[in-house]
């Protein structure tokens, strides 16, 4: 420093002032014994504003200007200690590396429930809205300051609670909504919006019924369009057994090309109201197959799969949950 002045105690505390050569000013409490000892500095210990950048403080610190933190905890916060009453806010920086970090807002709720609230508030101190919420579990409110899962949007629109997805690199952007009681659709709708297009790709209404492609659905599942299964590929026995899995989809093909005799299907993973089909292709050697017992045939007699070569049979089932209903049409040309 190129100038100092020191206020000395009876106990060998000292409070330095000193100028430095860049034109800065500093001020330092330590022990005159051992000045390498720093003490704590005190400001207003019995009450009263700091102001920094103003003349009138307003609140025990009031700044008039920009702060920047630079203490680097690596992951050991400092104690709050008992003067911290009911509660403390620290706001710090956490290295995690030599080359990334994070900046940290760490709650300590004392004798209360802990979180955070990001408020508006008007010139007078008065809180106007209180836009989101963290509560001490974890949870994030918008529009709410009770929010009951992990995030919870809401709003007092009565259009809509409208939430936006979009992707910087990507074509269109999507809307998820929640319907209010002004809203076109009526009340308690949740619709997917593609909002590039301006259009309902999905809805569902307030009885539990899906849309797609239309706005009013009147069923569980009703579809403006084509509804397409994707075929698994081909099952070609090369033994006298095959097992068709109908978790892999309702529609099968079955090609006895390979096959070397007569093949024994057996059926799993059927679910309950499900409607079935297998597409049976003969080879050139005709084979024919034989059926689970629990499927039910007219008359209780089996159809012969139609033996010329590549012929091509359509057989449907439609599964109780306990039995297979089938129906064959037979020699498609």
């Amino acid at each position: 420093p190129n100038a100092i002045m020191r206020l000395r105690s009876d106990g060998g505390a000292t409070l330095d002032w000193g100028m430095i050569a860049t034109g800065s000013a500093w001020i330092q409490p330590r022990y005159y014994t051992n000045l390498a000892t720093n003490l704590n500095l005190l400001l207003n210990p019995n009450g009263g504003n700091v102001g920094i950048g103003l003349t009138s403080p307003g609140a025990t610190l009031d700044v008039s200007g920009t702060a920047r933190f630079m203490k680097n905890f690596h992951g050991s916060y400092p104690t709050f200690g008992s003067g911290v009453g009911t509660g403390g806010l620290l706001i710090g920086w956490n290295g995690q590396s030599d080359t990334h970090g994070e900046t940290d807002f760490i709650n300590f709720p004392g004798s209360g429930t802990g979180g955070f609230n990001f408020v508006f508030a008007n010139s007078g101190g008065t809180v106007t809205s209180t836009p989101v919420v963290i509560n001490p579990s974890g949870n994030v409110g918008i529009g709410t300051t009770a929010p009951s899962a992990t995030l919870d949007v809401e709003s007092a629109s009565t259009d809509a609670t409208i939430m936006t997805l979009g992707n910087s690199s990507g074509t269109h952007q999507y809307q998820l909504a929640v319907t209010g009681s002004a809203h076109s659709y009526g009340s308690g709708y949740l619709t997917f919006w593609d909002q590039t297009v301006g259009a309902t790709r999905m809805i569902v209404s307030p009885a539990g019924n899906v849309g797609i492609g239309l706005t009013s659905p009147t069923a569980k599942l009703q579809v403006t369009g084509q509804i397409v299964t994707t075929l698994p590929s081909s099952l070609t026995p090369t033994t006298t057994a095959q097992t068709i899995d109908w978790s892999s989809g309702n529609i099968q093909v079955l090609s006895l090309a390979s096959a070397t005799s007569n093949v024994t299907l057996t059926f799993t993973n059927a679910v309950a109201g499900a409607a079935l089909a297998i597409k049976v292709v003969q080879g050139a050697t005709p084979y024919n197959i034989v059926w689970p017992s629990s499927v039910k045939w007219p008359n209780g007699t089996a159809p012969t799969i139609s033996t010329t070569s590549d012929a091509m049979d359509l057989i449907t089932f439609f599964y109780d949950g306990t039995y297979y209903f089938g129906a064959a049409g037979q020699n498609y040309k």
